[in-house]
């Protein structure tokens, strides 16, 4: 079977308004399964800070070309307007990966 190229990242860092973080999270996970398969897509993990200022949503895409697709559905652009009013900001961009690393199996480093 042949490799799959390896994927692009795209994060984006999500800023909710004081108080709008349980919903802007409700909000976000709720949308989930509406998207149904989305194509390129290999998965996503959304992180809050401790201090519940920010959250960081981690999107892993085959390509550049199946993010846009995405974005570009009804679904999407009906889950964004959504969570705007939660927002007091977002901005996002795409990463390479540069390199993994797991624990060595007998834990060493």
């Amino acid at each position: 079977m042949p490799q799959k190229p390896d994927p692009i990242i795209h994060v984006t860092v999500f800023e909710p308004r004081p108080g709008q973080m349980d919903p802007f999270i409700a909000r976000q996970t709720e949308g989930l399964p509406r998207f149904g398969v989305i194509p390129g897509w290999r998965g996503s993990t959304l992180y809050r800070d401790r201090d519940g200022r920010k959250a960081i949503l981690v999107t892993v895409w085959d390509d550049e070309t199946a993010h846009r697709s995405f974005t570009e559905t009804d679904a999407f652009r009906n889950h964004r307007e959504g969570l705007i009013p939660l927002l007091e900001g977002a901005s996002g961009g795409f990463y390479d990966p540069v390199y993994r690393r797991a624990p060595a199996e007998d834990g060493s480093a």
